[in-house]
Order: structure tokens, then sequence, then C-alpha cells
């Protein structure tokens, strides 16, 4: 693995670690996507695939397939997508509404 993507993938575990305490209620899912990094999982990537997490399950894969899995889940998800090249914003959802 390459530096830059080993930096990233630390700065995102970092981050995701200080947002436990701003969102208790998101703990399940960001300790999913945290021990999803550490185990090397993939980053999400520009217009392609995001990374979210539903009742502690982590899932990668499209947007179109994040849609679905919100109508189907009855739960509040944790997003992880790229919106530049070379910076990451974390979003959580209070709705099933993406805001885009």
């Amino acid at each position: 693995m390459d530096n830059r993507r080993e930096r990233e993938r630390e700065a995102r575990i970092q981050n995701l670690s200080s947002q436990v305490t701003k969102h208790p209620q998101q703990q399940p899912n960001i300790n999913a996507i945290i021990s999803y990094y550490e185990m090397d999982g993939e980053l999400p990537t520009p217009g392609g695939k995001i990374v979210y997490a539903f009742g502690g399950k982590v899932k990668r894969d499209t947007v179109d397939r994040f849609r679905r899995d919100v109508d189907q889940e009855k739960s509040i998800p944790w997003i992880e997508v790229i919106r530049f090249r070379f910076h990451f914003r974390l979003h959580w959802y209070n709705d099933t509404s993406l805001a885009y």
C-alpha cells in the first residue's frame, strides 16, 4: 500500500475516533468503520464507492446501492464519502434523505 493511502486511512481512523464522543448514538457504526479501516478496508473512491454502516455493519458500495439500503434499513447510517480529490468529509444523516 502506498504511503499516501496509509496516511489517509490513519487520518480517517483518528477523525472517526473523535466523532464517537460527538455522536454517541452512532458509536456502533463508527466503531465498525474504524475496525474496517484498521483491517485495511478500502477507502471511498471519488465518483465510485462510498463506505457506510447500518447497525454496526459496514458496507462499501455505490450511492445507488446505499439509497436502496436506506429504504430497507430501520436505523440511521454513518456515511463516509470523498467530495474532493485529497479531502474527505464525514456525513451523518438524521433521516433518510440524502443531501448532495
